[in-house]
């Protein structure tokens, strides 16, 4: 919610190119921090960075989107890109479900803790 919020108010008081270019620098910091943590509470730190980051993106790429569209496209593009989004996390969770332990029954009978 605080990501969102920055969000909307980095697009008012700099703009939209501003407001995708923080958007890539926080990713890459978060990114940056992640993959160089040597414990799991900076990985932590550099997942909340890149939480950031999707925030921003998420306020910045629909404002975009509804002034860059066509009118007459314009409710079909952002109406997409707001079902993909979730699409997208729900196919990670998936995946994610498929490799946690304990889950092995949902993907086989093979014991996947050893």
């Amino acid at each position: 919610m605080i990501g969102v919020a920055a969000g909307g108010a980095i697009n008012d008081e700099y703009g939209r190119k501003a407001a995708t270019l923080l958007e890539d620098v926080i990713f890459a910091l978060g990114s940056f921090v992640m993959v160089v943590a040597w414990n799991p509470h900076v990985v932590i730190f550099g997942r909340l960075l890149v939480g950031l980051g999707i925030c921003v993106a998420s306020v910045t790429a629909l404002m975009y989107i509804a002034e860059a569209a066509p009118s007459e496209t314009r409710g079909c593009l952002v109406s997409i890109n707001v079902l993909i989004i979730p699409s997208g996390q729900f196919l990670s969770y998936l995946v994610n479900l498929a490799f946690t332990e304990g889950t092995h029954q949902l993907i086989g009978t093979r014991d996947w803790t050893q």
